[in-house]
């Protein structure tokens, strides 16, 4: 998506500093849709998938699910993040909650104020990962075993948040298209999938070629005793 293609249908015309915003926000909830279906891809599909992992590098499979994790997590964390900060505010932050700065229509607003709030609520686990591990480190939970441990993050929790981001670009989109935008088509074929098929059929030609190696060997070994 890009500026020109936020050009009103219907009347309602969007500011350009808005539509700026708009298109910036939409690309990074788009990454985010992106790499949250490649984790559930990887570690949300079943045992097949984590047999074939297990199987290959399970070293490294291990950390691209906790730098997913982190990933999704950070990601999440700064599209909420205040939109400006600093002692004067001189750090100006891409955020949805510049959303209601931006727009005039007072309904739009309140719809999307109230969105904002169910996604604030949502993401309270991840805002407490980010600013005590993988942001900072946390000295007590790092140094001390009897420290409150961090809250459990469902995948629940993952899944309500983007799709209250999706909501809230859509409320947008809607009100000035009259339409709403769909992220299921994203996937990249290129992705996890595609390198989960490559290694289960490498798996697979392994068991094949040792079967071959076995036979050839009891039929060697039953030629010598003959």
């Amino acid at each position: 998506m890009n500026i020109n293609e936020m050009k009103s249908h219907h009347g309602k015309k969007m500011d350009k500093f808005l539509a700026e915003v708009y298109v910036a926000i939409f690309q990074e909830v788009s990454q985010l849709h992106l790499r949250w279906d490649e984790y559930l891809i990887l570690y949300g599909s079943g045992n097949n998938h984590i047999e074939v992992m297990n199987k290959t590098a399970p070293n490294f499979f291990g950390t691209i699910q906790t730098g997913l994790q982190e990933n999704i997590i950070l990601h999440i964390t700064r599209l909420m993040d205040p939109p400006c900060m600093g002692r004067n505010g001189e750090h100006k932050n891409l955020s949805i909650k510049l959303f209601p700065e931006l727009i005039k229509n007072d309904s739009l607003k309140e719809s999307v104020n109230n969105l904002i709030c169910l996604a604030e609520k949502a993401i309270e686990p991840c805002k407490d990962w980010r600013n005590k591990w993988h942001a900072h480190r946390d000295r007590q939970i790092a140094l001390d075993p009897k420290a409150e441990p961090l809250p459990s993050i469902d995948r629940k929790y993952i899944a309500e948040s983007i799709k209250n981001f999706t909501d809230i670009l859509n409320v947008i989109e809607s009100h000035y298209h009259n339409t709403r935008t769909s992220f299921m088509h994203i996937t990249d074929r290129k992705g996890a999938q595609a390198l989960l098929c490559i290694l289960d059929r490498h798996i697979r030609t392994q068991r094949v070629t040792l079967k071959a190696k076995r036979a050839r060997y009891e039929k060697a070994k039953q030629s010598d005793s003959s």
